[in-house]
């Protein structure tokens, strides 16, 4: 087995620049990136190269933000010395993006409580952390405890670990945490939409673990060969293939795929997802995308050590990042789940344009990828240094900003704006309001702030109110006005007669309206106004649906979606629980 990612850290110095960073001097409306001034600019754990002084940051190699954009939180647990944190820490996000930890033992939880922070258990060697859609809980991937942690998330951001054996699932149930399989390496973990099964990626088990999330967060993996898949069928789990290294998983936004980069296979694999959560490989070419080909694969490019998937919120593509020859594949997505790369260059961007893909900057060492919730952004983080910025397309291609814009770097080299606290750049993510973007970079030990830019609001309607930007129209839809009283930040569509037009509504990148259910903060509304029968899908949680008219079938895939429906005969789903 190959495994590049743990090794490349003793090759990549520690010299940064100091000062705020334009990325660009003539930024795009939509994407483009400025670091933060000063010391709101980043978070490091000894606050060198001109950042803010943080805790538990030692080999950053994760960083996500919470569903309602009030939190992040950082893993560290590698850094070139081989010490870490072996932690997670918790920042306030304050409604410009920045970051400020949280004081006390509030502000980190870790393996022994070093730091000053509380003590936790399955935090060894933590690489990825995420927070389930409805904000109530976080998890840990941890690489050397061959864990995952489960904790719980309070309204104010603050993480409390589970007590006893719920508060983490191990290889062999030390911690002590509950006894799981095909944990062995455990880098990766992620939520699906509806909240329903978490997943968990391992290196070393060339594996993928499937559990189920009860309503509380608590973790079970499912019994027998459902609770995995692996190279070999190993755990005992069921077969799978092109999953040796298994480095990271992420689930389709509307939750029916589920995707595994896998970094020695050099490969994406890709799964069907059932309802109750279960992964079922597609079978033959269809089952995966490598490099040469190999285990009965489609063949790929751009896929020389891939570490990072992700899917478009639109989720017509995915993206993946590797390692060797820093590059980042662009793959179509079929409605069934399966994946097409690209013909020629539009299949992927690359350091120097290797393997057959168009000419990229920024990418050397790519390691972690992103989509902006507006979809028009894709951002690749690489262990060099670097954050590379593309434009992405309607149709999912990807276009590299010129000149500044299009990468920005520690150094400042390859035609890049220097920027700070990027050394070994592991992760990046965008905030659900797609105004902000945070790096962890696990040998500057701290997570590095950027401002996006976004359109500039559209004007205020009579009475005052400001709008929410106007989402894309629907297939087959076109925006018509709402209902007189309609809330501002309510968008109407509607279906010609006999259209048979299919809503997607994804929550967070339409319009917010806050107030609609207690304790949530963002929904959607699509609202039919015409007699025409409609398929509306929601694939999204916190999204509401108007029926007023035709037989209308309603499917709310996600939680804590509300449907109203009006006349006609409408056939309404409610998926999962907190519909």
């Amino acid at each position: 087995m190959r495994v590049v990612s743990n090794l490349v850290l003793g090759a990549v110095s520690a010299i940064c620049l100091l000062g705020a960073v334009a990325v660009g001097e003539a930024a795009a409306a939509t994407g483009g990136l400025t670091q933060k001034a000063g010391l709101a600019g980043c978070i490091a754990r000894t606050g060198g190269e001109g950042c803010a002084v943080g805790t538990a940051l030692d080999g950053a190699l994760s960083v996500t933000v919470s569903p309602d954009g009030a939190s992040a939180y950082v893993a560290s647990g590698l850094d070139a010395s081989g010490a870490s944190s072996d932690a997670v820490a918790v920042f306030d996000r304050a409604p410009d993006g920045t970051l400020t930890q949280k004081a006390g033992t509030a502000g980190c939880v870790s393996q022994t409580g070093a730091g000053g922070c509380a003590v936790g258990r399955g935090l060894d060697g933590a690489g990825s952390v995420t927070v389930s859609p409805d904000g109530a809980s976080a998890y840990v991937a941890s690489k050397l405890s061959d864990a995952v942690a489960v904790f719980d998330r309070a309204p104010d951001g603050t993480l409390t670990q589970k007590a006893g054996t719920a508060g983490c699932v191990s290889q062999t149930g030390a911690g002590p945490c509950a006894d799981g399989t095909a944990l062995d390496g455990a880098g990766s973990v992620t939520v699906s939409p509806d909240g329903a099964s978490a997943y968990v990626a391992s290196a070393f088990s060339d594996a993928v673990a499937v559990f189920d999330r009860a309503p509380d967060g608590t973790l079970t993996q499912k019994a027998g060969t459902a609770g995995c898949v692996s190279q070999t069928g190993a755990g005992p789990c069921a077969d799978g293939v092109a999953l040796d290294g298994a480095g990271s998983v992420t689930v389709s936004p509307d939750g029916a795929s589920a995707y595994v980069a896998s970094e020695s296979s050099d490969a994406v694999a890709v799964f069907d997802r059932a309802p109750d959560g279960t992964l079922t490989q597609k079978a033959g070419t269809a089952g995966c995308v490598a490099r040469t080909g190999a285990e009965g694969c489609a063949v790929g490019r751009g896929l020389d050590g891939p570490l990072s998937a992700a899917v478009s919120p639109d989720g017509a593509s995915v993206y993946v990042a590797s390692v060797v020859r820093g590059a980042v594949a662009v793959l179509d997505r079929a409605a069934d789940g399966a994946l097409t790369q690209r013909a020629g260059t539009a299949g992927c961007v690359a350091l120097g344009g290797d393997d057959g893909c168009a000419a990229g900057r920024g990418l050397n060492g790519a390691y972690s990828a992103a989509v902006s919730p507006d979809g028009a952004s894709v951002y690749v983080a690489s262990f060099i240094g670097e954050v590379a910025v593309l434009d992405r397309a309607p149709d999912g291609a990807l276009t590299q900003r010129a000149g500044t814009a299009g990468c920005v770097s520690r150094t400042g080299s390859g035609g890049c704006a220097p920027g700070r606290a990027l050394n070994f750049a592991a992760s990046v993510t965008v905030s659900p309001d797609g105004a902000s973007v945070y790096v962890a970079s696990a040998i500057s030990d701290a997570v590095a702030v950027f401002d996006r830019e976004r359109p500039p609001p559209a004007p205020a309607p009579p009475g005052g109110a400001t709008p929410t930007p106007v989402p894309p129209a629907f297939p087959g839809a076109t925006a018509v006005p709402c209902a007189p009283g309609t809330a501002a930040s309510v968008r109407c569509f509607a279906a010609a007669p006999g259209s048979g037009a299919e809503f997607t509504a994804a929550a967070r990148a339409l319009c917010a309206e806050p107030g609609l259910r207690p304790g949530s903060t963002a929904y959607s509304r699509v609202s039919l106004g015409s007699a025409a029968d409609e398929r509306i899908l929601g694939t999204t949680g916190n999204a509401v649906f108007v029926s007023a008219g035709g037989e209308d079938d309603v499917t709310a895939r996600a939680g804590e979606d509300c449907v109203f429906a009006g006349d006609g005969d409408d056939d309404v789903d409610g998926g999962n629980g907190g519909d």
